[in-house]
C-alpha cells in the first residue's frame, strides 16, 4: 500500500499547512514546519525524530494564544478530519503495517492530524464546542490561566495534556475520549478537574496536583491511574471503572468519598487517606474481576483483589472505620469463597455462603431481617402445609414409606385455632421456643418429624437473631461512622 497517491500528499499538506498557520511567527514554527515536511514525504524516521524534540522540553519562550485563535485552529482540523477520514484511515493502517512493524506508537500519524498545542500559554476561558470530532488534542506542557471546558466531544485519539497547568480548572462535560484516553500525568498547579457523564478508554492521573476532583457518571473502559496524585479533596459517584485502578501513594487531604462501582477492586497500598473519608460505597463483584481481565489467570486476579480488600480493611481498622472495616470484611470473605474450589472444604463454602445471604458476614440488617422472616414463615408454611396433606404413600423406589403429618400430630389448647396448628407452631418455636419441651405449652408435638423440623427452626432461628443483633450493633455502634464527619 503506498503512502505517496496525490489524495494522500494533498492531505497531509493541508493539515501541515494548518499546523504551520496556527504556530507562525513563534519559536516553534520552523520545528512544526519541520514535522509536517517530515509527513508530508511519508518519513517516518525523521517524523519520529521531529515528534520527539517537540514533546522533548520546554525550550524557548511559551507562546501566547487567544482563545478565539485556539478555537479557529480546532475548527479548521475538524473540517479536515471530516474531509480526509477514510484516507486518515487508510494511511494510518498503512503506516502500522510497512513502517512501523509494530515497534513505535502507531497512533502517531493518527495524533499528527489532531491539535498540537503544546508548552503555550492561554489567558482566556475556552468552552471547546460540542459534537466534533477532534482527533487528538495534544496540550502537553501549555498553561491555561482560565477555565478549560470541553463540552459534548469526542476525542477519537486521545486528550494528552502532561505536565500541563489548568489554573481555573478543566471540565470535561459528556464527552468521548478513545484511543490513548484522557492522559494528564504530572500536571501541576491546577484547580479541579471535573468529569462529568464522559466515556474515556483509560484515565492516566499519575504525579498530578490537582485542588479537587470530581467524577460523576462516567465510565472508564481500560484502567485509571491515580498513583502520586494529590488533591484536596476527592469525589467520585455514579461512574464504573471498568479496568485496574491504582491509588498507591496518592494523597487527598480534604473530604473524599468514593461511590462507584469497580470491576477490579481498586489499589490504595501506601496511599494517605484523610480522616473525611467515605469508601464504603464502592461496589465490587469478583464475576465482573473475572470478566474484566478474561485473558488473565482468574485465580491470580482475585488473589491480587484479596490483597487490595485487605489492605483497605486493615486500613479502615486502624482509623476506627467501624462501617467501612465491616463492608470490607465481607468483601474479603466473598473471594476467599471464590478461591474456594477444594471438595473438602465444601461444609466451610456452604457456611460462609449462608452467613453472606443471611446478613453480608453482619453488614447489612436489613438481609438480617429478611432473612429471620422468611425462614420463619417457611417453617410456618410447612407445617400447615404437610397437616393439610396428611400422609402420602411414597413411589418406589421408597415404597412402604409416608410423608405428611396426621391431624393429631400437633394439638393446640384452644380449639379457635385447630384450623391454624401449623402456623402456631411456628410462631411458638420463634418466641417461645422453650415451651416445647414445656408441659403448659400452646401447642403440643406428638410426631417425631414434628419435632425435628421445630428443632431444625429453633436452631435457625437462634442462629439468625445471633446474625442480626450483630448486624444491629455494627450499624449503630459509636464511631461507626467513618471518620469524623
Amino acid at each position: 500500500m503506498t503512502l505517496h497517491t496525490p489524495e494522500m500528499v494533498d492531505m497531509r499538506t493541508k493539515f501541515g499547512n494548518a499546523h504551520v498557520k496556527f504556530w507562525q511567527s513563534t519559536d516553534r514554527a520552523k520545528l512544526i514546519s519541520d514535522l509536517v515536511r517530515a509527513n508530508v514525504k511519508g518519513r517516518a524516521d525523521e517524523l519520529l525524530g521531529c515528534w520527539a524534540k517537540l514533546l522533548g522540553g520546554n525550550a524557548g519562550i511559551l507562546h501566547s494564544f487567544s482563545a478565539q485563535q485556539v478555537l479557529t485552529y480546532l475548527e479548521e482540523l475538524h473540517d479536515l478530519r471530516c474531509k480526509y477520514l477514510p484516507l486518515l484511515v487508510q494511511e494510518q493502517l498503512a503506516n502500522t503495517e510497512n513502517l512501523f512493524m509494530g515497534t513505535v506508537d502507531e497512533n502517531i500519524f493518527a495524533r499528527l492530524y489532531g491539535a498540537i498545542i503544546p508548552y503555550a500559554t492561554v489567558n482566556e476561558p475556552i468552552v471547546i464546542p460540542g459534537n466534533l470530532d477532534y482527533g487528538f488534542l495534544l496540550l502537553r506542557g501549555t498553561i491555561f490561566s482560565h477555565l478549560l471546558r470541553v463540552d459534548q466531544n469526542v476525542m477519537s485519539e486521545g486528550l494528552h495534556a502532561a505536565s500541563a497547568s489548568f489554573q481555573s480548572g478543566l471540565a470535561v462535560f459528556g464527552t468521548k475520549i478513545g484511543g490513548a484516553g484522557l492522559y494528564l500525568n504530572g500536571t501541576r498547579n491546577s484547580a479541579r478537574l471535573t468529569l462529568h457523564d464522559c466515556t474515556i478508554s483509560s484515565v492516566n492521573l499519575g504525579s498530578s496536583d490537582f485542588n479537587g476532583i470530581e467524577i460523576v457518571d462516567t465510565v472508564i473502559q481500560q484502567g485509571a491511574d491515580f498513583r502520586s496524585s494529590k488533591a484536596s479533596f476527592f469525589f467520585v459517584t455514579g461512574s464504573v471503572f471498568q479496568g485496574e485502578t491504582r491509588f498507591q501513594k496518592a494523597e487527598f487531604s480534604g473530604r473524599t468519598t468514593i461511590s462507584a462501582r469497580f470491576f477490579k477492586f481498586p489499589e490504595f497500598f501506601d496511599s494517605k487517606l484523610s480522616d473525611e473519608t467515605r469508601v464504603e460505597g464502592i461496589d465490587y463483584d469478583p464475576k465482573q474481576s473475572l470478566k474484566s481481565l478474561a485473558k488473565v489467570d482468574g485465580r491470580k486476579i482475585l488473589e491480587g483483589d484479596l490483597l487490595a480488600i485487605r489492605h483497605l480493611r486493615i486500613h479502615a481498622q486502624h482509623k476506627r472505620w467501624l462501617r467501612e472495616e465491616v463492608k470490607f470484611f465481607a468483601e474479603e470473605q466473598r473471594v476467599e469463597r471464590k478461591l474456594l474450589t477444594l471438595p473438602s472444604r465444601s461444609i466451610e463454602f456452604a457456611i460462609s455462603w449462608i452467613y453472606d445471604k443471611a446478613s453480608g458476614y453482619g453488614a447489612s440488617v436489613t438481609a438480617a431481617v429478611s432473612a429471620f422472616v422468611l425462614f420463619n414463615l417457611a417453617a410456618c408454611l410447612l407445617f400447615h402445609a404437610l397437616l393439610s396433606l396428611g400422609t402420602v404413600d411414597l413411589p418406589a423406589p421408597f415404597a412402604g414409606y409416608r410423608i405428611g403429618l396426621l391431624s393429631d400430630s400437633i394439638q393446640v389448647e384452644n380449639v379457635s385455632f385447630s384450623s391454624y396448628r401449623g402456623v402456631v407452631l411456628g410462631l411458638q418455636n420463634v418466641f417461645n421456643p422453650l415451651a416445647l419441651f414445656s408441659g403448659k405449652s400452646l401447642v403440643t408435638v406428638h410426631s417425631p418429624c414434628a419435632l425435628s423440623i421445630s428443632l431444625f427452626q429453633i436452631v435457625g432461628s437462634l442462629a439468625l437473631l445471633a446474625l442480626l443483633i450483630l448486624a444491629i450493633k455494627t450499624r449503630f455502634q459509636r464511631g461507626s461512622g467513618g471518620g469524623s464527619m
